[in-house]
């Protein structure tokens, strides 16, 4: 206590050398993109998951509420994920006023 101790991966960290968890690169890793609702409380009605099924290498699931895509690279994700975001219906909920939140 009440001594400085170096970091045991300093050097790796001022030299760019440590390597940071979205620095990993697996054969065959897929990244993820999640269909995020409109607003709070928001419900999903339905989803057409064909648009993104028909880009090459993308996985598209739906499970009751959750919808996502899996694309090699982010940016496929994202362009699968704007695909079938255009397609989704939602049933939004009315929000409580500001006078009424404390």
């Amino acid at each position: 206590m009440g001594t400085s101790v170096p970091r045991v991966n300093g050097r790796d960290i001022v030299t760019g050398a440590h390597k940071y968890p979205s620095d990993v690169i697996r054969a065959g890793m897929l990244y993820g993109k999640v269909l995020r609702p409109p607003s709070f409380g928001a419900k999903l009605v339905s989803v057409d998951l064909g648009p993104a099924r028909a880009m090459k290498d993308v996985i598209a699931v739906q499970d009751d509420q959750f919808a996502g895509v899996a694309a090699p690279s982010t940016f496929l994700a994202g362009k699968a994920l704007a695909a079938i975001s255009q397609t989704a219906k939602w049933e939004t909920v009315p929000h409580p006023a500001s006078d009424g939140i404390f």
